[in-house]
């Protein structure tokens, strides 16, 4: 049973990386007929869950085998390739599975590291408080919890405790006590939030369970890299002339960076001329 999960595991990483490469994707009809059609394929593609009682009924005192065969249809559920990078019921299946068997902590590394992606942070939180008393002492899970309240809800008390816990138990990435700090000093410090961020996909890469996660991983790292410098000169330059620059291309007239730098996953680089912070939400290659 235990080699089987390690295959499936490494099947849903592979499907992890089809999901992200998927996210960027645009249709060229009409916004209208864009609408309509991203809708039907999400809802068309939607697996059917049925309820916790039901699960619990059927497996009969085989939780972990009926979490083991959710697994599998998690899978298959990435695995169709929403064109949209959508998948709404991912959230549901990911955290039912840890309800029927609350050892199984891939299933919240994963759920950690991906719903917050989806705008499903809610669950993402369900699932990591539940792993604190599901697997307890367990240094990456609870570092991975403190990052999502850091990133995502942006409670930095709440996340300041949580990395102090992790820096405390076995597994923990190094950067947990240095995090610790950051977070309760942060107040709302987006230069901090970079750093986090920077750690969090340092503590995914070190972890990852096979080469397509690590590379995700080692891409986004050196994104968050490129986006923590450029907001550093940027500002560099409001100390020197008094505001932000207009543009990136303003900074490298300026003399502050050498050239306008590509980001690593391909998204759009764009310099807030208001706040100096990088704005990198829209996709250039859909990573």
């Amino acid at each position: 049973m235990k080699q089987t999960r390690v295959t499936t595991w490494a099947i849903a990483l592979l499907a992890l990386t089809s999901l992200a490469s998927a996210q960027g994707m645009s249709d060229t009809a009409s916004a209208g007929y864009k609408k309509e059609k991203k809708k039907a394929a999400i809802l068309l593609a939607e697996p059917a869950l049925p309820s916790l009682t039901s699960l619990k009924a059927l497996s009969i005192n085989q939780r972990g085998a009926m979490a083991d065969l959710l697994w599998l249809k998690s899978i298959q559920y990435f695995g169709q390739g929403n064109p949209y990078g959508q998948y709404p019921s991912l959230g549901a299946v990911v955290n039912t599975i840890t309800e029927l068997d609350p050892k199984f902590s891939y299933a919240y590394e994963f759920g950690m590291v991906v719903l917050p992606f989806m705008g499903q942070t809610p669950i993402a939180v369900t699932m990591g408080e539940r792993a604190q008393t599901a697997i307890p002492n367990d240094g990456l899970l609870t570092f991975y919890l403190a990052s999502v309240y850091h990133l995502n809800v942006k409670d930095y008390k709440k996340a300041g405790a949580l990395y102090d816990k992790a820096s405390r138990e076995p597994g923990a990435p190094l950067a947990s006590r240095e995090l610790a700090g950051v977070a309760l000093a942060s107040v709302d410090d987006s230069l901090s939030d970079r750093l986090a961020a920077q750690a969090f996909w340092k503590a995914v890469f070190e972890n990852a369970k096979d080469e397509s996660e690590k590379e995700r991983a080692a891409r986004w790292y050196a994104h968050l890299e490129v986006v923590y410098d450029l907001e550093q000169f940027a500002e560099q330059y409001k100390q020197d002339k008094g505001a932000y620059p207009q543009n990136l291309e303003e900074l490298k007239n300026a003399g502050y960076i050498a050239a306008v730098p590509e980001s690593p996953i391909g998204r759009f680089l764009i310099l807030n001329p208001e706040t100096g912070r990088i704005d990198f939400s829209k996709s250039r290659s859909g990573f």
